[in-house]
């Protein structure tokens, strides 16, 4: 799958992929430079939501359905599709716009894609409207004009899980939230946390992300069932101190 995919993932221009390296990289620091802040637990930990699983490739799956969300990383880029009967719908990420300029919101889409074991998640090979006429696939290019990304700014969310999020190999991401937002999670607080990544389940979340027109994304820093309770998954970085002042002439 990766190699029918590589395709979609074509190049970008130079300023816009110096751009995302250097988001990636805050990003990367953000998540890893500082010791995750979990209470002590005496009891044993809980157990993980499951083991990866890999995707099927031995045969394609065509599936239709009505796009209910677009499903954002912390960059701002659509990196998935959640259909109304709840699959969800992985693609990569620098297709972003082009999947946002040819579908919206309601429309009824047709998938060609591998099912990852038994999940509700396919990973897209080629995404077609309704009269056959617009479609993504391998053969789609990236948009090499891209804008640079917005921001990352302090932001907080409050709601009910809506479902949660997987990436292209069924591992657990984050969660939707019922007012769109995306909730990204870092790699190992998902087994740390599943009593909130349930259907429903009230949550409080900060931490960095964007608003776009599709919605918002937020990389976690803490997360509980209300703000009083949140934990801290990573520590933000600490403001750099500002220089002191040099001797007088």
């Amino acid at each position: 799958m990766a190699r029918r995919l590589r395709c979609l993932c074509g190049g970008t221009s130079t300023a816009h992929g110096r751009s995302r390296m250097i988001r990636r990289t805050l990003l990367t620091l953000l998540l890893t430079v500082t010791a995750p802040a979990f209470p002590q637990a005496t009891d044993a930990p809980p157990a993980p939501l499951g083991p990866v699983v890999m995707a099927d490739q031995t045969d394609a799956t065509q599936i239709s359905g009505v796009i209910a969300h677009f499903l954002l990383n912390p960059n701002g880029d659509v990196d998935g599709l959640l259909l109304a009967d709840r699959t969800q719908v992985n693609v990569p990420p620098r297709v972003s716009r082009a999947l946002t300029a040819s579908f919206h919101i309601g429309d009824v889409i047709h998938v060609t894609g591998y099912r990852v074991g038994a999940t509700e998640l396919l990973n897209a090979q080629r995404i077609t409207d309704a009269s056959g006429r617009t479609s993504i696939s391998e053969d789609t290019p990236a948009n090499r004009f891209a804008t640079a990304p917005p921001a990352l700014q302090p932001m907080q969310a409050i709601g009910q899980v809506s479902c949660v999020i997987f990436g292209p190999r069924a591992d657990v991401v984050g969660v939707l939230l019922d007012d769109g937002t995306s909730l990204r999670l870092p790699p190992p607080a998902a087994g740390r946390i599943p009593h909130l990544l349930v259907d429903g389940q009230r949550v409080s979340a900060q931490g960095f992300g964007v608003v776009t027109p599709w919605g918002r994304a937020i990389q976690v820093t803490a997360i509980g069932p209300d703000r009083a309770s949140e934990q801290t998954l990573v520590s933000p970085p600490e403001p750099r101190a500002s220089s002191p002042a040099g001797p007088p002439d």
